[in-house]
């Protein structure tokens, strides 16, 4: 987009639809879109019984990374207990957490496959990450089988100046 747009503008595009290339006349490809427009928000969808999901993005460190989410899910069926990405409000304490003293069913992320790495992101986090690895998100409980639901998260690799 610079090439055509300049620097400025390119910056400031936050959603793109499908485009052929003037270079290749193809339809490019999802990640060709994330590598030509490093400015738009990639998405995921966060199963609840999931622990880990793998974003494919390798994180430098140093960089900016947004974070936000939304949802709610089921995090305890049998007593039907709804969270958000913040966690639930009941306060349950779990040393088996990921994050043992966040609310349980709170949106969590860690760098590469150390458990060292592991951050809250809540409904919304900016972060510097502090190493370089690949971003996982996650959900803070210590027994995912037992949840139901889902949540979307955004996230955003700020441009370096």
């Amino acid at each position: 987009m610079k090439k055509w747009y300049g620097k400025k503008a390119a910056t400031k595009i936050k959603y793109a639809e499908a485009f052929e290339t003037a270079d290749f006349c193809r339809q490019i490809t999802q990640e060709e879109v994330f590598t030509y427009l490093p400015m738009l928000e990639r998405s995921y969808v966060i199963d609840s019984t999931k622990d880990w999901v793998n974003t494919g993005i390798e994180i430098t460190k140093g960089e900016v990374i947004e974070m936000s989410a939304e949802g709610r899910f089921v995090w305890k069926r049998e007593g039907r207990e709804l969270c958000g990405p913040d966690g639930a409000d009941v306060y349950s304490y779990s040393a088996n957490k990921p994050m043992p003293a966040a609310s349980t069913g709170a949106l969590i992320a860690r760098i590469g496959t150390d458990a060292k790495e592991t951050f809250l992101v809540g409904s919304k986090k900016t972060i510097v990450a502090t190493t370089s690895g690949r971003l996982y998100l996650g959900i803070n409980d210590d027994k995912t089988s037992d949840n139901d639901g889902e949540y979307r998260v955004w996230v955003k690799r700020q441009q370096k100046n």
